[in-house]
């Protein structure tokens, strides 16, 4: 078992531990969300299966990275800060790598190098590009000068994937070409001020704005949206 399916496998432990329906936190997570997002699907009298996939799969990475359980922490910094006493310690290393560098943002597809199922991928809200393992980007072979707004962690050096909703517009951004040293670097810059998607005031997480505009019932993009399982 390699690294990545490690770390998605102590992840799927972290939501084992907190998954009971029967709990307030839960139901307090569900309206918060609901409140937040409103998703367009709760109000179709037959919803797309893909859809409602898509939502859960949403309220679960959420719930897990973004969701105050406790006094400010998340399901995951607190399973970090009193984990089960079965789990090993390498798998709570892991966690806690994944607790403190985990981020969701927007990124440009630079290259996806597919045998490795790695990406070279170009954050838009920090410049920074990094080398990611990412499966689902590299998957699908349509995927290619858009962007892709994702949740990535660095475990033990390495970026990856960390989240499992994956969002990808196949506009590309408007691009510049630069030099640094002898490669040709893609600096993107915003088309018109913005990068299309708006954010509310109302909330301090990008990753619910996104999905407000997304998938929310009176989000700016909602109507261009497809949910496609991978």
């Amino acid at each position: 078992m390699d690294l990545y399916q490690r770390v998605d496998e102590d992840i799927l432990g972290v939501y084992k531990r907190w998954a009971d329906r029967s709990k307030p936190y839960f139901e307090r997570s569900r309206d918060e969300f609901s409140r937040l997002v409103n998703p367009r699907a709760y109000y179709d009298e037959a919803p797309d299966p893909n859809d409602i996939v898509l939502i859960n799969l949403c309220f679960t990475e959420w719930f897990l990275f973004e969701f105050d359980l406790a006094d400010g922490c998340t399901p995951l910094e607190c399973y970090v800060a009193e984990p089960p006493t079965r789990i090993d310690e390498e798998s709570v290393h892991r966690l806690a790598q994944v607790a403190t560098t985990q981020r969701f943002s927007r990124f440009a597809i630079c290259e996806k190098l597919l045998a490795s199922e790695d990406a070279r991928l170009l954050d838009l809200f920090t410049g920074e590009e990094l080398l990611v393992h990412a499966p689902t980007v590299c998957k699908r072979r349509n995927w290619r000068r858009g962007t892709v707004s994702m949740r990535i962690a660095c475990v033990d050096g390495r970026w990856m994937q960390a989240g499992k909703a994956t969002l990808y517009d196949k506009a590309p951004a408007k691009a510049e070409c630069s030099i640094r040293g002898e490669d040709k670097v893609t600096i993107l810059a915003r088309k018109d001020g913005a990068w299309g998607f708006l954010h509310r005031e109302w909330s301090e997480s990008y990753f619910l704005n996104l999905l407000y505009d997304v998938i929310g019932v009176a989000g700016a993009y909602t109507d261009t949206c497809r949910a496609v399982p991978v």
